[in-house]
């Protein structure tokens, strides 16, 4: 038996198989002291970072309260699903989902207190009010919930410790929920801790052995290495390190936890491996506190590649949680864009560019002339294409003809080429357009055939001189539909028009037909011509509608209403986008002469009624009818009233009830929701006016109509719509 301080043994195989698990719940231990042990200061930031807002209250949290108590009792919910619904309940921080989880905790199964105790271990802090319902758990948790119980429990510190030790001091208590604290004591590295676990497991003691055993079981919980069952070999090490502060205690075990992964790798390679993944595993389950964090940039500074790697993808995962990532750990992974290994440099790379690090423009430039690994290189284009640099541009341009990185290159370059540019600029970069223009021509000639890299081909149909226009325009012909899909966005760019809106029945040169006539001036002849190019169904149907939002917002305002004559022709209507054309383009325009503008009004009304969206239609004849003249707007406003359940505003405009019975008569079958309500309505707000001929008029507007649901005591106030 290994004491502390001897030389390293051979590791046996049952020691394999366990390490995993012995150190992966140690090690949790380490970082919930490190925690427990932050100032209040650094507390409260991590909550900041990682803690919902506000707590939800009202009707709407007891609500999701019912649903989410509901999803983490069903048979059905995937285990997954189960942890979600308990996180959900924690971060609520209402009374009521605290009385689900309390419930849950006294009284749950196993999926349900596995998926609670889950949530509680990775929350941030822990909620008093559960510490009592926490404690009882102990008697029913598995083997599995019973380790994520201790970890939870220790969030909760000295008061849930000396509950644990009142309990494993009391032999009258039940057998089961004594070993619970036991074990949940493993997670505790404290001295009154150990010292119980110590007691417990001596043979003077007079504990039997089922109690020894657990108690030596949860010691190797607090210890970087399995001792075996030799209690003398338990006892000199735990007085080594009884008398440490809690931070001397924490970074001992860190200590000694690095030494012992050092160990293993010598010792057995695949056991290192196994070491690697269980910190993982376990990182992936842990809440965030500042000190890991700061532990951060000693992991990308790790001599093994494969930590630093896991220092990448850690920070990946805390990115995807949305954690502020502190600017030592930026700078570490600016250093490490010039790590010896490539792969670490392509992660490196990622991850800043994910950061939208200021200072990953000047690397990347910097890189690009000494860079020689080929995926690094194509991830920095892969980069370029999300965050053109002009600077960039020159290094670029010089892979355009590696047969690799041509594509990636000439990606890369279109992206650049493409940002906006500011008045008067003929350079890019360090490259001007006659450069490009040569450069890209250049590896044009080189290949083959452009079908090997359609990128390429887009690029030189772009910024070809005038003379690769004979070479360029056939390759729209060409048996290769990505080939001419890519010629024909270059030609767009361009602005050359005839030879795409020529093709433009080609599914691959559509796009760029419909886009290349939006890009144009704003002319009603080109809108016209770019309605007729509508496709009744097929991939372009989308691409059309937003060539038709593009042109129509640039459109004169004096040009909307024969542009929605247009649209009106059209088979179907498209009933959406002539809103869009009269709402988005023309209403939202700051100054519009009042004419036109009451003319727009007057022809979306009938529209979004149409779309069962007279409550907008309401709405904007409201906001703009100041500025606006159509003598037709009070009718239409009175229709839109009435039909959103605006009956304040629709008795302003007619105050009898000869118009609301007339409106009525007009509705048919699919308005029968809506006329039944109206109809209620000019009963009780014309009550005192419905005899003899108005009275008949109701009556007969009405024979169709089914009987009227019970009331509820219910009225439509001017300023709710009804509910659908």
């Amino acid at each position: 038996m290994r004491r502390p301080g001897s030389p390293v043994r051979p590791i046996s195989r049952r020691e394999r198989r366990r390490v995993r698990r012995r150190l992966g719940l140690a090690l949790v231990a380490v970082f919930v002291v490190i925690g427990a042990t932050a100032t209040d200061a650094d507390a409260d930031a991590d909550a900041d970072t990682i803690a919902p807002g506000a707590p939800v209250t009202g009707q709407a949290a007891d609500d999701e309260v019912r649903f989410l108590a509901t999803i983490l009792r069903s048979d059905s919910s995937a285990p997954e699903t189960r942890i979600g619904a308990a996180t959900r309940l924690l971060r609520l921080q209402s009374p009521a989902a605290y009385a689900v989880i309390d419930d849950v905790l006294r009284t749950g199964d196993g999926p349900n207190l596995l998926a609670v105790v889950t949530a509680m271990s990775s929350a941030p802090l822990a909620e008093p009010a559960l510490l009592d319902a926490t404690v009882s758990a102990l008697d029913t948790a598995g083997p599995e919930a019973r380790d994520l119980l201790g970890i939870a429990l220790s969030k909760y510190e000295q008061p849930a410790l000396e509950r644990l030790l009142a309990i494993v001091r009391d032999p009258q208590l039940p057998s089961r929920r004594r070993l619970g604290a036991i074990h949940a004591l493993g997670s505790f590295p404290r001295r009154e801790s150990g010292d119980e676990l110590i007691a417990l497991a001596d043979p003077r003691h007079g504990e039997n052995d089922v109690v020894r055993a657990a108690a030596l079981e949860s010691l190797r919980r607090l210890a970087p290495a399995d001792l075996g069952d030799d209690f003398q070999a338990w006892r000199a090490w735990w007085f080594e390190v009884r008398d440490k502060s809690p931070e001397e205690w924490a970074r001992e075990l860190v200590r000694q936890y690095q030494q012992r992964a050092a160990a293993l790798q010598q010792a057995n390679r695949e056991l290192a491996d196994r070491y690697i993944e269980a910190l993982d595993e376990l990182h992936k389950n842990l809440p965030v506190s500042p000190d890991q964090l700061e532990r951060l940039p000693r992991l990308l500074n790790d001599a093994m590649p494969r930590v630093r790697r896991f220092a990448m993808e850690r920070i990946a995962r805390l990115l995807r949680d949305s954690v502020l990532i502190p600017d030592t750990v930026r700078r570490e992974l600016l250093r490490c864009l010039a790590d010896d290994v490539p792969q670490v440099r392509l992660m490196a790379l990622r991850l800043l560019h994910e950061l939208d690090e200021p200072e990953v423009g000047r690397m990347i430039v910097d890189r690009l002339s000494t860079e020689r690994d080929r995926a690094v290189l194509a991830g920095i284009m892969e980069v370029l294409e999300n965050q053109p640099l002009p600077a960039a541009l020159a290094p670029v341009l010089g892979w355009l003809d590696d047969a690799q990185l041509g594509t990636a290159a000439a990606e890369a370059t279109w992206a650049i080429l493409d940002r906006p540019r500011g008045n008067g600029e003929t350079a890019v970069g360090a490259a001007t357009s006659e450069q490009i223009r040569k450069v890209t021509r250049d590896a044009a000639l080189r290949l083959p055939s452009l079908s090997a890299n359609p990128a390429l081909a887009r690029l030189l149909a772009r910024v070809g001189a005038e003379e690769d226009l004979p070479f360029v325009e056939p390759l729209l012909d060409d048996p290769d539909a990505n080939l001419r899909r890519a010629v024909a966005e270059g030609l767009r760019a361009r602005g050359l028009e005839e030879p795409l809106l020529a093709r433009a029945d080609d599914e691959a040169i559509y796009p760029s037909a419909v886009g290349v006539l939006a890009d144009g001036p704003p002319e009603l002849a080109r809108f016209e011509r770019l309605v007729a190019m509508r496709r009744a169904e097929g991939n372009g149907t989308e691409r059309w509608s937003e060539a038709v939002r593009t042109l129509a917002s640039r459109l004169d305002a004096s040009m909307l209403l024969a542009a929605d004559d247009m649209l009106a022709k059209v088979e179907n209507g498209h009933t959406n986008l002539r809103v869009f054309v009269l709402v988005r383009a023309g209403l939202d325009r700051d100054t519009m002469p009042p004419e036109i503008r009451g003319a727009i009004l007057g022809r979306v009304t009938p529209l979004l009624i149409e779309q069962n969206n007279a409550l907008r239609a309401f709405e904007l004849i409201e906001h703009f009818e100041g500025a606006a003249v159509n003598p037709g707007l009070p009718a239409a406003k009175f229709q839109a009233a009435l039909l959103a359940g605006r009956y304040d505003a629709a008795e302003r405009i007619h105050p009898e009830p000869a118009a609301w019975i007339v409106l009525l008569g007009e509705l048919d079958e699919s308005d029968r929701v809506v006329a039944i309500r109206l109809h209620e309505e000019i009963k009780r707000r014309f009550a005192d006016r419905l005899d003899g001929t108005a009275g008949d008029a109701l009556r007969a507007a009405t024979r169709n109509l089914p009987a009227a649901p019970a009331k509820d005591g219910r009225t439509e106030a001017d300023d709710r719509a009804p509910t659908p």
